[in-house]
């Protein structure tokens, strides 16, 4: 049993993405099909306790400090930063390329930690950004190894295309994902970003559920099939440590 203002002011929320930063009452009530009287309630509610705050002439809503103070408190509390960042920067040296962990959460994943390449040009994406699982290979090794159910689930709400390279029919999807379950991990090009790469291996639990993904991404133009070969291995060599400290914080 749910509290349903409580589900709405929830459902609410999670729509605020680094896709779709800020929302307007309408345009909010529409998207989410919540009465829109119920829509502003919750969000001047929201607002008096630092969740949301109104930006610029528009008056649209945006994601408050508050949320920005929670973060601060889970990244400091975990005191997971400490002990996988060094074996991140590790990878990202070793590489040349930005290092990502990324953690399952509901139907999307989101990065939990970066270590960004230091290469002029490289991928850049702030932890904390949320991301769909069906583009790309640090969604994909994960969408590839959860329960048949869920990733119904996942496919049912559509699959957004973001590039013309990104996979948008569900049949192709699938099996694109049991190729990526048989190999062991994912690459990816164009899939979410023109000109980026991803090369991802799936983070398992102690009762080998998916539980993250672990990789590299940079841009498309310096990878090469040696390359690959060599992150591949790179990403190998770093795997068991980052999964034994992941397991002992989830």
């Amino acid at each position: 049993m749910t509290l349903k203002t409580l589900d709405n002011a929830l459902t609410l929320l999670r729509h605020f993405t680094a896709e779709n930063p800020t929302w307007g009452v309408r345009e909010l009530a529409k998207e989410t099909g919540i009465n829109h009287s119920v829509v502003q309630r919750i969000l001047a509610t929201c607002a008096q306790h630092g969740f949301v705050t109104q930006r610029g002439k528009s008056r649209k809503y945006a994601l408050g400090m508050a949320f920005l103070e929670f973060a601060q408190s889970l990244r400091e509390g975990l005191h997971l930063s400490d002990l996988i960042l060094p074996i991140m920067r590790r990878l990202a040296a070793n590489t040349g390329e930005t290092a990502f962990l990324a953690v399952l959460d509901g139907k999307e994943a989101v990065y939990l930690e970066i270590a960004e390449s230091d290469q002029n040009i490289k991928y850049s994406v702030a932890a904390g950004t949320r991301f769909a699982l069906h583009a790309g290979s640090s969604g994909k090794v994960i969408a590839a190894h959860l329960p048949d159910a869920q990733l119904d689930t996942i496919l049912e709400h559509g699959l957004k295309r973001y590039t013309s390279s990104t996979i948008t029919d569900p049949d192709a999807l699938r099996a694109d994902l049991a190729a990526i379950r048989e190999q062991g991990w994912s690459y990816s090009a164009n899939e979410f970003a023109d000109g980026v790469f991803g090369l991802a291996l799936p983070v398992f639990d102690e009762t080998d559920g998916i539980l993250a993904s672990f990789g590299v991404s940079g841009p498309d133009f310096r990878m090469t099939d040696d390359k690959r070969r060599e992150m591949l291995a790179a990403v190998r060599q770093e795997l068991a440590e980052v999964q034994s400290l992941m397991r002992r914080f989830y």
